[in-house]
């Protein structure tokens, strides 16, 4: 629960405690230290709370577009240590297509995933069919893919394995597996096409490569793909995608591409939210800084800086960087159930 606050074992249980609410509350006690301390200050500092990272960062975007001061160097404490100088280009596509069905297999119903930036570990289709096909579908034999008679026709059902959509290699995509399943039956019309894009420009793929826009590059890593949510309501499917391309490429290598096959099998986009890749090099002033008080206060002199695939406030405020509050071989427990923080490692 968000406001459970439960302490057991010496940590601190509670949704959004070690992303970002308990690094919140260290800020403001850091300052807190400062001002008691008297120390003095040669620049001035800002706090700024922000209550929509998760969905858009649109807060931020209001707090520029409405002159809010944009500062010199600032953190967010959103990351992992020593410090975070790059973060992968951020893109959630939404596509929607309205079908006109044709043939004697229908697509009832049709779902899977939670959320565009989780990978789905579970997918269904309902089809209505003849028995005899219906008996002919359930009689195929794939791994984690299971098929139950019902009175018009056959449920399939997908199984996978929930992952963060940062990190879809951890994950198995059931959406992309559902698709593979069904693109091997005879459909027709509209829903083999759709099917037959979905299974063959994306299926289980998380490096983008069956769309042309397998990217890389040494600082950040391969581009990530992710198929997060499959939603059919009348004859209307959505698509909820996530993808993350490497901090030297550019959106225009890989955006066109992805909205192009979507189009071509008769999908529009319906919704688009893109974050430009953050990088900062090592021997600029901010990160040289950073690098040196992390070093100086735990004596760790072998890390270096990282880029993520994540995403964080520094890419919506320039000269800003993502510091803490995740440690080298930390358990990373934000995103999933029961996180929590140590007391400890808050104060």
């Amino acid at each position: 629960p968000p406001y459970g606050g439960d302490v057991i074992d010496g940590k601190l249980y509670g949704r959004g405690c070690m992303d970002d609410k308990g690094p919140a509350m260290c800020a403001l006690y850091g300052l807190k230290a400062i001002a008691q301390a008297g120390l003095p200050l040669k620049r001035r500092i800002r706090l700024i709370f922000g209550l929509n990272e998760e969905t858009g960062s649109y807060d931020m975007k209001y707090y520029a577009a409405h002159g809010g001061e944009v500062p010199v160097m600032g953190i967010t404490p959103d990351g992992e240590y020593p410090v975070i100088n790059g973060e992968k280009g951020l893109v959630t596509e939404f596509f929607t297509q309205d079908l006109n069905q044709t043939g004697p297999i229908r697509l009832e119903e049709l779902s899977g995933g939670a959320a565009h930036n989780i990978v789905p570990a579970h997918a269904c289709a309902v089809l209505s069919c003849s028995w005899e096909e219906a008996e002919k579908i359930a009689q195929r034999r794939v791994g984690k893919v299971t098929c139950t008679l019902t009175d018009g026709g056959v449920r399939i059902e997908a199984e996978g394995v929930g992952a963060h959509g940062g990190a879809p290699e951890e994950g198995e995509n059931a959406i992309g597996r559902l698709m593979l399943f069904l693109s091997s039956l005879p459909l027709e019309g509209d829903v083999k096409t759709m099917v037959d894009m979905l299974a063959g420009k994306l299926g289980m793929e998380y490096d983008g490569g069956a769309l042309g826009i397998k990217l890389s590059d040494e600082l950040s890593g391969p581009l990530t793909m992710n198929l997060g949510v499959i939603q059919k309501e009348g004859e209307r499917v959505t698509v909820k995608l996530n993808y993350r391309y490497p901090v030297t490429h550019l959106f225009e290598e890989c955006g066109p591409k992805v909205k192009a096959a979507f189009e071509e099998a008769g999908f529009q986009q319906s919704y688009i939210l893109h974050k430009k890749a953050l990088y900062m090099a090592e021997d600029s002033p901010l990160v040289s800084k950073l690098m040196k008080v992390y070093a100086d206060y735990t004596g760790d002199r072998q890390s270096t800086p990282k880029c993520i695939g994540g995403g964080t406030y520094a890419k919506m405020i320039p000269n800003t960087l993502a510091f803490g509050p995740i440690f080298p071989g930390d358990e990373v427990r934000e995103h999933k159930p029961d996180e929590f923080m140590e007391v400890s490692r808050l104060l």
